[in-house]
């Protein structure tokens, strides 16, 4: 065939295949539990693919064993469908759910990569469309991670005689990592601290998926941000527009362990807390703003961020004993206030990379907080008050989660 009629060929055979498709497939939906081996995924030839790009180490935060990680989806075929439901469930036993997302919560978890903001139906995917379900999953009290985990998604397909069918499809098996990371000492002295955008299934952090050289990564997948409470429980003395002002600002920021410096910038100015301007343009070489990484073991290294120029007391190449100060908290780089932005991950580049679950060696959680509440606190100056009396428990070993005001000792 020359020119005109092979690209009509290609067009009748692509209509010819979808219109087989949408006629198999209700009579090819995936077969019962009951019908299937152990271990063994129900066929489907629902168009969309399955894919996790990677998977972080377990955490234990909150007395919890869980995974953090993120399943794609992406519709090979011109057909609309839209997602109903994802299960998460361990390979040798398929009708136990780890984590079953449906309704609202499955919406509240979905991302559109280059969709843009407030899109009405991010459910609904069109033909060579994709989307990313952000996975939080705990797993039952007492039971381990388990050795093999696989995925359902299923889709409602409405035809244009208005008639609709739920099709599933099961796939990316993942062999979730068993070592996890020895617990490390704090990156900040003793105080109380408000742990804001801190690792947790819509954390702020957590949807900061984005793709730099070549590849979409998630560095800053449990990533935190910390801030210094005064004694009148406020983060800010008087005038919230001086850094200086800010209880935060100047504290010493802790090697979290005996590690080498692979990375460190200085000199970038700071910004006027609260602005809606930068000292400096957001970009790649700024956006972290004066910061320092560690490399604490084999494909693990510690992020600081956000430094007060001129602080940074470490050169690339030293080696650092855990408590030893690296610099001190400031207002630079992409920072509405002073804060010490901390997150581990499996690359040296502040942006570019994986991030994974760490631990603390203790820290005692004071009260959990809601968003509303610590933006508040950081837009309005509002204190916190203690309000429980007993007592805090002391967490050990442990990754702290959500949005808490945390103490150190």
């Amino acid at each position: 065939m020359h020119g005109p009629n092979r690209e009509e060929a290609k067009v009748k055979r692509s209509a010819s295949l979808l219109a087989m498709i949408v006629a198999l497939l209700p009579a090819l939906s995936p077969a019962m539990p009951g019908q299937l081996a152990e271990g063994e995924l129900a066929k489907s030839i629902v168009p969309v693919d399955l894919h996790v790009s990677f998977v972080p180490p377990p955490f234990r935060g909150d007395g919890q064993l869980g995974l953090a990680y993120e399943l794609r989806l992406a519709n090979f075929r011109n057909i609309e469908l839209t997602l109903t439901q994802v299960d998460v469930f361990p390979l040798e036993d398929r009708t136990h759910s780890l984590l079953s997302l449906a309704g609202p919560d499955l919406v509240q978890c979905l991302l559109r990569p280059g969709k843009p903001p407030g899109m009405e139906r991010p459910e609904l995917l069109a033909g060579g469309e994709f989307a990313v379900v952000m996975l939080w999953v705990i797993m039952d009290p007492g039971q381990p991670v388990p050795s093999s985990i696989a995925h359902r998604a299923t889709f409602r397909l409405v035809r244009g005689d208005g008639s609709k069918s739920e099709l599933p499809v099961e796939g990316a098996v993942i062999y979730p990592p068993a070592q996890t990371l020895l617990p490390v000492c704090p990156p900040l002295g003793r105080g109380r601290w408000l742990m804001a955008n801190g690792p947790g299934m819509l954390g702020e952090h957590r949807l900061f998926l984005h793709s730099l050289d070549g590849r979409a990564s998630n560095t800053q997948r449990l990533a935190s941000d910390w801030m210094l409470l005064g004694p009148d429980g406020r983060l800010v003395k008087d005038d919230p527009e001086d850094n200086a002002d800010w209880y935060s600002y100047g504290e010493p920021v802790l090697a979290v362990a005996d590690a080498i410096v692979v990375d460190a910038a200085d000199g970038i100015p700071e910004n006027v807390p609260l602005s809606d301007e930068r000292a400096v343009p957001n970009k790649r070489e700024t956006m972290t703003g004066n910061y320092v990484v560690l490399n604490l073991a084999e494909d693990t290294f510690a992020f600081y961020g956000h430094l007060q120029p001129g602080s940074v007391r470490v050169q690339v190449g030293d080696h650092v004993r855990a408590g030893q100060e690296l610099g001190r908290i400031g207002n630079s780089g992409n920072s509405d206030a002073p804060h010490l932005h901390f997150h581990v991950a499996n690359g040296s580049d502040p942006l570019s990379g994986e991030g994974l679950p760490f631990s603390l060696t203790s820290f005692a959680v004071l009260e959990v907080l809601d968003v509303p509440f610590w933006e508040r606190m950081l837009v309005e100056n509002e204190p916190w008050e203690q309000t429980v009396a007993a007592e805090p428990k002391l967490h050990e070993a442990e990754m702290p989660v959500g949005e808490a005001i945390i103490e150190f000792r």
